[in-house]
Parts: C-alpha cells; sequence; structure tokens
C-alpha cells in the first residue's frame, strides 16, 4: 500500500497535488493523508480518483475566537482577522473530505459543530505518547518544589499569563519555581507580568528544546501545569503523565479526556482562574504522596490508553474503511 502524506499547510497543497499527477502513472496511491493544512489542492486531489483523508486536531476558528478575545484595539483585529483568512476554505474542504480524523471526542463535536463536517465522516483516534522514553528517568533527581509547563504556541492561548499570577500566590506561601518550555518568540513571554510579581528568580524560559533534554525537564519536575484556554487533545498532560508527574489541568477543550477523572491523575481548574489553579498547586506542593499517587495513575492511564500502537491501528482501521469503501481492498 502507498500513502501520500502531505501535512504542509495551505496553498502548498496545490503543489502537493501537481507533485502527486505526476507521480501517479508511476505509483499507484491509495490513500491521501493531510495533517490540518485543509488547502484547495485536497479538493483537486480528489479528482486523482484516490480517497483524501486529513487529521484536524481542533477548529482552528476557536483559536481566532480566543485570540480576538485577548486583542489589544483595532489594529491587532484587523491583523488577526487577515492571519486567520485561511478559516473560510479549511472549513469548505474539511466538508468535503472522504474521511476526518480527530484526536479527541470534544474536539469531534466542535468539528461537527464549527465546522460543519458531518458525524459520520469523523473518526476519532487518540493521540500517543512514546512511554518508553517518556518514563520518569527514576534516576534523575527532582528539584524541590519545581513546576513545568510545556507550550507549543501563542502563550496567553496556552494560559500562561494565569499561571504567573498564581504562581505569584503560591509563593507567598512556597517557594516555586517554573520552567516554562516552549518554541514561541521572545515577543510570546509576558515579561511585564514576571517583573509585576517579582517573579524573575522564580521562571525559566527555555524556548524551544530537543526531545533528550524536554524528557529530562519532566524527570527532574515536581508538578506538571496545563493551564490552557482550550486543547484539542494536550500532549503535555499525556506526555507529562507519563513520566509519573502529577497534573494540575484547566478543565478547557478535551483535558478532562486527556488527565481524567479530577482528583485522579491531577486537579482539573476552571480555566482563566488563577485562584483555584494556586488552590491546586499549593495542595500538591504541601503533600508530596498525594503527588506520587496522583503521577502513579497518570502513568497507569496513559499506558492504557495513549500508545503509539494503538493510534497506529487505529488509523489503519480508517484508512481499510476507505479502502473497503472505495472497492480497493
Amino acid at each position: 500500500m502507498s500513502l501520500g502524506t502531505f501535512p504542509e499547510p495551505f496553498t502548498f497543497s496545490i503543489r502537493a497535488f501537481h507533485r502527486l499527477r505526476a507521480l501517479q502513472p508511476k505509483i499507484e496511491f491509495d490513500i491521501i493523508h493531510d495533517n490540518q493544512s485543509l488547502g484547495w489542492g485536497l479538493l483537486l486531489m480528489k479528482r486523482l480518483k484516490v480517497p483524501v483523508v486529513a487529521t484536524i486536531h481542533h477548529p482552528i476558528p476557536v483559536d481566532r475566537q480566543l485570540a480576538l478575545a485577548q486583542a489589544k484595539g483595532l489594529r491587532d483585529q484587523f491583523r488577526l482577522r487577515k492571519f486567520y483568512s485561511f478559516i473560510g476554505m479549511q472549513k469548505q474542504v474539511a466538508q468535503r473530505l472522504d474521511r476526518v480524523i480527530t484526536v479527541s471526542e470534544n474536539s469531534a463535536q466542535d468539528i461537527n459543530r464549527i465546522l460543519k463536517v458531518k458525524n459520520d465522516v469523523l473518526r476519532i483516534v487518540l493521540n500517543g505518547v512514546d512511554t518508553n522514553y517518556f518514563d520518569g528517568n527514576g534516576h534523575i533527581p527532582k528539584e524541590a518544589n519545581s513546576l513545568i509547563m510545556v507550550s507549543s504556541g501563542n502563550g496567553h492561548i496556552k494560559g500562561l499569563p494565569f499561571l504567573l499570577e498564581a504562581l505569584h500566590k503560591v509563593r507567598q506561601e512556597t517557594p516555586a519555581k517554573l520552567t516554562v518550555v516552549g518554541n514561541g518568540t521572545s515577543d510570546d513571554k509576558p515579561n511585564h507580568l514576571v517583573e509585576k510579581y517579582g517573579l524573575e528568580d522564580a521562571v525559566t524560559f527555555t524556548g524551544k528544546i530537543e526531545k533528550e533534554e524536554l524528557a529530562r525537564l519532566y524527570a527532574s519536575s515536581e508538578i506538571a501545569v496545563v493551564p490552557s484556554l482550550y486543547e484539542g487533545f494536550g500532549l503535555p498532560a499525556a506526555e507529562a503523565m507519563s513520566c509519573g508527574l502529577p497534573i494540575v489541568s484547566t478543565s478547557a477543550g478535551a483535558l478532562p479526556e486527556v488527565v481524567g477523572e479530577d482528583g485522579k491523575a491531577g486537579f482539573l481548574v476552571p480555566p482563566a482562574d488563577p485562584d483555584n489553579l494556586a488552590v491546586a498547586l499549593k495542595r500538591l506542593l504541601s503533600n508530596k504522596q498525594l503527588g506520587k499517587s496522583m503521577g502513579d495513575a497518570g502513568r497507569k492511564r496513559v499506558l492504557e490508553n495513549f500508545s503509539w500502537q494503538q493510534t497506529a491501528l487505529n488509523t489503519v482501521r480508517v484508512y481499510e474503511e476507505l479502502l473497503d469503501a472505495h472497492g480497493r481492498l
């Protein structure tokens, strides 16, 4: 079976179509799988008589709504609307695909509601975690009162400002320190809040780091924090749980699906709520045994629900379903 995978965003899908068309006389593609580019080229690919499936991690209009809510003035709003101008294209393309894979029940509901993708086209395939790699490494000592947050996007949408306020409240009782891992630019770092709350010696921004360093930081931290305003899945939560860390997470988006029942592998608090975030952090920082039991429960939950092997098998089932529907099996 030959699979063409094109993760390039937006207009690059047109180039991908031309490339596929040129290759098709030599290679018989059975499935074309797109990773949320949702560009016009995917509709052209359907003319090649090859089933087209896309993974949509979550509907991007949610990001636009959250960003616009935090926009500072009309200029910011205009810039954001211009940046997100591709959303109309994504919506039209998503509605015309053979199958749409998404990574959580919450995302499936949002994709149906916001992008108007029909439920009979949607399939849920949970993300996986490399549980052998993210295993907590018991040989690395824990740093006392250490928190870690992993952010792959805009700091505000990921809830960083609320975490900084919560950390300020926590440090009135416990000298906690926070490491923020992420690939954002310095513009994403709310330095004014760090200064406002007197956290200059308490917060470290690593910037983009390698996988090995991320695993080491998880291993050396006591608590993982996921203060996001929305998540289509929440891979940092699953990775931290795989490393045996207790979680303090918001209840936004799909995070309850990942973390599980409140109080078992971690605490769930309302998004954009630094007071409740601080209460949950204080509780774990003051009770190391509770953190250990939550971490053990989290590791068990990941092993049972979020293996890459299961992700691969479920993806193959979607492929087989499509091939059967097109008479290719």
